[in-house]
């Protein structure tokens, strides 16, 4: 099977979103599996600009092309375009200044996946380009707040073929059957790649995190934007002057200069390239979001390294977490995260418990059972068209 991943933002590392990153992680999987992946996105930076980024790709042998590219034995027409190859199988392409809908032509053209992929910016340029061929045209919507995420679907031109919408949880689907009456299949993001190295230690015993006595501690909060819940959690960081907060970046940002005048907060500068080992010194992660939330990576990522996670009892966050984390029902009162915070962390058997609940939920989405759902998707899709 050849799968093409496309959005109009710049594809992972350069872009360290969670849809970014669930993409990569799918792709990467396939690719694994034997399967051709190539992932197409836009960086409207220099490229000299986003170099810090690429050692996240780890093995990646990356290399420029200029007019005509040799990309998998076939010549491809390319303008500054930057070929990486984070895994045997997958090929990341990302285009700098240049024409992306061209590009994008040439590349479908060129190489005729059996299944093109899309979410957030570009979509519409996807829908426009590929929605009369013959590839299957899968449209991942990862939340409801960013119209982005779901305008596609909407309007569909006569001379085009509707795409596939896939969810990222059943609150998501649920919120697209009622806004715009499309129906989607529900696939969870593989959460993966955050683990200890094979060999390292990885329970409390031997990294030397423990759950602290009688309060105290160490939590850690990603992304202090006021959507993820940013403004809510200062002012219970500003409260907790016992206990130290670690703040890390998200969606490009640096950390505010409130956060990092408060005596008990430490802060990360973007990007973050070593998540696992963040999560992994905190006794507890909380995910305060204060608006719907069409998956939460970020608690499923510290459940995946041990950590135990406290987050707003709505949207998906309720669904994907359920019992395996501590839900805060009356999440807009600081009081309330105040107070669960103290309780959660003068209670390291609760955490020790949290922990391990976290683990075994964390495991739903590994990268085999997502693996295998997409491609029993795409069967049913080529048993349908015949």
């Amino acid at each position: 099977m050849r799968v093409l991943f496309v959005s109009r933002r710049p594809a992972y590392p350069f872009f360290q979103g969670g849809a970014e990153r669930s993409f990569f992680e799918l792709a990467r999987a396939l690719a694994e599996a034997g399967h051709w992946v190539a992932i197409f996105g836009e960086c409207r930076e220099p490229p000299e600009a986003l170099e810090a980024f690429l050692p996240a790709h780890g093995t990646a042998q990356e290399q420029w092309l200029d007019d005509r590219a040799t990309l998998r034995d076939r010549q491809v027409p390319s303008r500054l375009i930057l070929v990486s190859r984070p895994t045997k199988g997958l090929e990341s392409l990302n285009t700098f200044l240049a024409d992306f809908r061209r590009q994008l032509g040439n590349i479908v053209y060129e190489l005729g996946p059996d299944v093109i992929c899309t979410q957030l910016e570009g979509s519409a340029e996807v829908l426009e380009l590929c929605g009369s061929g013959d590839a299957h045209l899968l449209h991942f919507v990862r939340d409801t707040c960013n119209p982005f995420n779901f305008h596609v679907l909407a309007g569909v031109p006569g001379n085009r073929t509707a795409p596939i919408c896939v969810a990222n949880s059943q609150y998501t689907a649920d919120f697209v059957r009622s806004e715009l009456g499309v129906e989607s299949h529900v696939l969870y993001p593989i959460v993966s790649g955050l683990e200890p190295a094979e060999g390292a230690p990885s329970d409390e015993a031997d990294t030397g995190r423990r759950p602290p006595e009688g309060g105290g501690g160490r939590v850690l909060f990603v992304n202090p934007n006021p959507f993820k819940g940013g403004e809510v959690m200062y002012e219970v960081a500003r409260r907790l002057s016992e206990v130290r907060f670690l703040v890390l970046p998200g969606w490009a940002d640096e950390v505010p200069d409130a956060w990092r005048r408060l005596a008990n907060v430490e802060w990360r500068r973007w990007p973050v390239l070593d998540m696992g080992a963040e999560y992994r010194s905190a006794d507890l992660v909380v995910v305060p979001t204060q608006h719907s939330e069409g998956f939460g990576r970020v608690a499923i990522e510290a459940q995946l390294c041990g950590t135990p996670v406290m987050a707003s009892n709505h949207s998906a966050l309720s669904e994907v977490l359920a019992d395996s984390a501590l839900l805060i029902d009356k999440y807009r009162d600081p009081d309330a995260w105040v107070d669960a915070i103290r309780s959660a962390l003068s209670a390291p058997r609760r955490l020790r418990r949290l922990a391990e609940a976290g683990r075994v939920n964390a495991a739903r989405f590994a990268p085999g059972s997502i693996r295998g759902a997409f491609e029993n998707l795409v069967q049913e899709l080529d048993a349908g068209r015949g």
